[in-house]
């Protein structure tokens, strides 16, 4: 006997909490099937955002690992003919061909123990961060200013937002509760943690241009978009306008992520390697025909 919303807010962990939001705020407006359709491109968005950074990293992660091991391999094979050369002849090895042969005794401790080290610090700031509201605010600054990923992020969760208060605002829903429906529903963790101080400016009589200005919740541009739209009699249409604009954003930075960083990234891993490869391996070679043949003036 419970309602749709009651029903997945029941679920919450293997659905997310926005969604009963979302849905009571379609009930409310009578735009149920509109709320529905944001809902959805929401979710698209952020599952294609996901197979995108998964499919713009898998490649240059391989060829990073290959290249690592390839690496390895040499500086604990073959690099160590090159040390017992130079000794014999009593030279030094270059600086690079050095490094390598470190790298050939302590591979463990030089490339396996950092990244993991990194990834369980990550993990665990991830989790203690988002374990109060303030930590969840700044976890969620730190992941807005993320190159490229940061504003596809952002923008996905903008449009959403945008679109919702819209629909809501267009049902004639009073601002204040159309925003208080809105923080509910977003994924967006600024919007969803300011948002209620922001509705209790709006019912102070505080225009809603003012009080997100006031709070810093979003883009400048947002405020003045929404500002215009307050003072035109046409907020809904404002916002409507700011949701497809931030969906053109999210697209634009998802093609970015599947068609240029790919092979920008394999490049450049691979002239990295190169140039490591050159000066640690042919190196040696260099310096010790030098040698010799400084030897035999």
């Amino acid at each position: 006997g419970l309602t749709l919303p009651q029903a997945l807010d029941r679920q919450r962990g293997a659905v997310p909490s926005y969604y009963a939001a979302l849905l009571t705020a379609g009930i409310r407006s009578g735009k149920l099937g509109e709320v529905l359709a944001t809902l959805t491109d929401y979710a698209r968005t952020m599952s294609e955002f996901r197979s995108t950074v998964v499919g713009a990293l898998l490649y240059p992660s391989i060829v990073t690992l290959l290249g690592l091991i390839l690496l390895a391999f040499v500086s604990y094979t073959v690099l160590p003919g090159y040390a017992r050369i130079f000794e014999e002849f009593r030279m030094q090895l270059p600086l690079g061909t050095r490094m390598l042969l470190i790298l050939g005794q302590y591979p463990f401790t030089i490339l396996v123990l950092p990244p993991v080290t990194l990834t369980i610090g990550f993990l665990i700031a991830r989790i203690a961060f988002r374990a109060n509201p303030r930590g969840r605010v700044m976890w969620a600054r730190f992941v807005n200013a993320l190159p490229i990923v940061g504003t596809l992020i952002r923008s996905a969760r903008l449009a959403a937002f945008a679109d919702l208060v819209g629909i809501l605002v267009d049902q004639g829903v009073p601002l204040p509760d159309a925003l208080k429906l809105g923080t509910e529903a977003t994924a967006d963790t600024l919007l969803a943690e300011g948002g209620q101080q922001v509705v209790d400016d709006l019912r102070q009589g505080v225009p809603l241009a003012a009080a997100l200005h006031r709070r810093r919740l979003v883009p400048e541009l947002i405020v003045f978009m929404i500002g215009f739209g307050e003072r035109h009699g046409s907020l809904g249409k404002a916002l409507h306008q700011l949701a497809e604009m931030y969906r053109r954003q999210a697209d634009a930075r998802a093609t970015f992520l599947r068609t240029i960083l790919p092979p920008f990234l394999i490049v450049l891993i691979c002239g990295t390697l190169l140039g490591v490869f050159v000066i640690g391996v042919m190196g040696p070679m260099f310096a010790l025909l030098d040698g010799l043949g400084g030897g035999f003036k």
